[in-house]
């Protein structure tokens, strides 16, 4: 992460970026991403990353790949 010039992250947060791209990708839909996830229903993957991503789409740079 020193490298990137990237601050530390616990893994916690990691998950946040980790779902949060999967969903801009659209490499998986938010019923997908629940379950790999753990969660139980997508209720909690529409509440927070969805509406995450639907309130700051325009401030994504969209030339970083992650993967």
């Amino acid at each position: 992460m020193k490298e990137l010039n990237l601050s530390y992250r616990r893994l916690y947060n990691m998950r946040h970026t980790y779902a949060t791209n999967m969903l801009y990708q659209n490499f998986v839909t938010p019923v997908k991403l629940a379950k790999l996830l753990g969660h139980s229903t997508p209720k909690m993957i529409y509440d927070v990353y969805v509406n995450y991503l639907n309130s700051n789409l325009k401030d994504f740079d969209k030339n970083i790949k992650i993967y």
